[in-house]
């Protein structure tokens, strides 16, 4: 294999990869990095520290003491990005209609770290913490904080099949068209059903 062109390669491995994983369910997160480690974004080193490194994830609910104006908003994300990026973290913050979902990920420390001061936010009130566990990759990986505004039908749909989860809802009931949105589902529901 060593003889092969770089991209022929990178082909192999990805069948090889594929075929391994054929009958067992793949993350978002694994498949994305399969995807840029296939288009020559990462070499094999860096996927294979990308998926063996360990991963928690916090998600939590929470309603905004005031409603946010644009700049509140904008400082927030900013502040945030600057913050993830010092400490290695990625996730997705969700706002619409007065109301945050977040998604942290990153070392437990750094998640705990975050969230405990999250927690303690007079920004919001009525905390919920939603999930906390350890994670197999990150969802948002390219992302140090996605963002997605979500209108309040948006927010209701969300907030009610994440805290169902275990209802088995089935996502395409699901008024959801956000990429973002949907790879949280998506990721959230596989880790909801049971072990067979």
């Amino acid at each position: 294999m060593e003889d092969l062109p770089e991209e022929k390669r990178r082909r192999q491995a990805l069948t090889w990869a594929l075929a391994l994983t054929e009958n067992t369910p793949m993350a978002l997160a694994e498949q994305a990095l399969l995807e840029r480690y296939g288009c020559g974004e990462l070499s094999l080193d860096q996927l294979l520290g990308l998926l063996e490194r360990p991963v928690h994830q916090v998600l939590y609910r929470s309603q905004a003491t005031t409603p946010l104006r644009d700049d509140q908003l904008t400082d927030l994300l900013e502040q945030a990005a600057a913050f993830n990026k010092k400490h290695d973290l990625t996730g997705l913050l969700c706002y619409g209609d007065g109301r945050f979902i977040q998604l942290l990920e990153g070392s437990q420390q750094a998640v705990h770290t975050l969230y405990a001061k999250i927690r303690r936010d007079a920004r919001h009130q009525h905390v919920v913490t939603l999930q906390d566990a350890s994670a197999p990759l990150r969802f948002f990986s390219d992302w140090r904080l996605a963002f997605v505004r979500s209108d309040p039908l948006e927010m209701y749909w969300l907030i009610t099949h994440l805290e169902a989860r275990h209802q088995h809802l089935v996502l395409p009931q699901i008024p959801i068209t956000h990429p973002h949105l949907l790879t949280l589902l998506a990721a959230f529901q596989a880790r909801a059903q049971p072990s067979r």
